[in-house]
């Protein structure tokens, strides 16, 4: 009788979804008349997420060790608008003391990640855990126009732009099974 083995490498692709939902504070500071004026915001996006995926696994009796490596495109997107003022009209409408907007996207995932399993014959559970990295790009944009921005006098329009990778983990655990054992038999 045949017994299923683990060991090896594999490649492939993947493709699903990706939503986020988050609140918190901004907070514009200046000198001069105008005191802080912090607002909350909240944001909501989804999109698209795709990529390639490939490790290599080594089976020792049930056991299984492997490393995995990813990377992911991605369009989740995130906007908001607030006044540079306190309790001074809409958000996103220049009120006498501009508006700001906030924008910022994730490029791209990427992870590198160990993994320890438990194999009977063609199916396998496991734990993986490693580091991740995504790469955001953030724009924001002065409208102030109309009177200037806060207390200050001077009419711009600035973007302003900027991109960075952030470090991170990530962890979980899954199941692997083998509906076409006859594709993939080992000796």
């Amino acid at each position: 009788m045949e017994v299923w083995n683990w060991t090896g490498f594999y490649i492939g692709g993947n493709v699903g979804g990706a939503w986020q939902h988050g609140s918190g504070t901004t907070n514009f500071v200046q000198d001069g008349a105008f005191p802080n004026n912090p607002r909350a915001d909240s944001v909501n996006s989804s999109s698209v997420i795709g990529g390639v995926h490939g490790g290599y696994n080594w089976q020792a009796a049930q056991w299984v060790l492997g490393v995995e490596a990813d990377w992911d495109w991605t369009d989740l997107k995130t906007s908001f608008c607030r006044e540079t003022s306190i309790g001074f009209g809409l958000p996103c409408a220049d009120n006498g003391q501009g508006f700001l907007t906030f924008s910022e996207k994730t490029e791209w995932l990427a992870s590198v990640r160990g993994r320890l399993g438990f194999a009977w014959d063609r199916v396998m559970v496991y734990a993986t855990g490693g580091a991740a990295w995504g790469e955001i790009k953030t724009d924001i944009n002065a409208n102030c126009l109309v009177g200037g921005c806060g207390d200050s006098s001077l009419l711009i329009n600035r973007n302003f732009s900027f991109s960075n990778t952030k470090t991170g983990w990530v962890a979980g655990a899954g199941y692997r099974g083998h509906d076409h054992p006859e594709l993939a038999l080992a000796r």
